[in-house]
């Protein structure tokens, strides 16, 4: 007699899912952030939550926007013995990678460090040169990891980054050198 395997809940089949090694594909394009006009120090790029694994931002040390206080130093994204970075892959492109400790530890490049893919997203227009060159510049970008939907609200509105407070942020330093 063969046994009927139950049915996998579809919250836990949609939970798996995003658990894949490119978990952002399909899902909405991250946004790059006009870090100057929201007084950030460094570029920033907004990643909807559905983009990642469901425990990144707790798992990785990004703290709540609402409850932190705007005096103290954006923690670098890190778990365990793991770095959070990024890679601008391309024009359109970004990869989140997971790093040893180590990797950041020294200045020397560091051969052995194999740079596990944690999640890629992709942007509806090129990387503006300006972006980029205050991002390597920085040597590294904040991220803030977000609701999955961005409300429509008209830009210059008084309301229009309030979104912004339901996110969770942290630095992570660029990989790639600066093109040259």
């Amino acid at each position: 007699m063969s046994r009927k395997q139950p049915r996998r809940p579809a919250r836990t089949a949609r939970r798996a899912s995003r658990t894949h090694p490119n978990p952002s594909a399909g899902v909405g394009l991250w946004t790059r952030l006009d870090h100057d006009v929201l007084g950030m120090p460094a570029p920033a790029v907004y990643i909807p939550a559905q983009a990642l694994a469901p425990s990144t931002a707790a798992d990785w040390g990004f703290q709540s926007m609402l409850h932190r206080d705007a005096d103290a130093p954006i923690p670098f994204a890190h778990a365990r013995d793991r770095h959070m970075a990024a890679d601008l892959a391309s024009d359109t492109e970004m990869i989140l990678l997971s790093l040893p400790a180590e990797a950041f530890a020294t200045t020397a490049p560091l051969v052995s460090a194999v740079p596990e893919p944690l999640s890629s997203g992709r942007f509806a227009t090129s990387h503006p040169t300006a972006w980029t060159t205050a991002a390597y510049a920085a040597q590294s970008l904040l991220l803030l990891i977000g609701p999955d939907e961005r409300p429509a609200l008209p830009a210059g509105s008084d309301l229009a980054d309030l979104w912004l407070f339901h996110s969770a942020i942290a630095v992570v330093p660029l990989v790639a050198p600066q093109p040259g």
